[in-house]
């Protein structure tokens, strides 16, 4: 696996779409790392996307460098479009 294919393998876990984050706000250890989960629930659904994903956090985080930090965006944020 490669880093191009960490958003691919999360969003076939999680079928949701899911891409790097290209416009985060400041500049932060991991900025280079986060992902952004789109079409997410309320929290109860986004924990249980991060216990989706947690078996596979290892093999991720080691692909990518480091921890992964995931944004996810609500269904009814409009400003911010799912990527197709």
């Amino acid at each position: 696996m490669q880093r191009e294919d960490i958003p691919t393998r999360i969003s076939t876990v999680l079928d949701r779409p899911v891409r790097w984050a290209t416009n985060v706000v400041g500049d932060y250890d991991g900025c280079e790392r986060t992902l952004e989960v789109f079409n997410a629930g309320g929290p109860k659904e986004q924990r249980e996307m991060l216990r989706k994903i947690r078996p596979l956090r290892a093999e991720l985080e080691s692909v990518a460098g480091g921890s992964l930090i995931v944004i996810f965006r609500a269904r009814d944020v409009e400003s911010e479009k799912a990527p197709e």
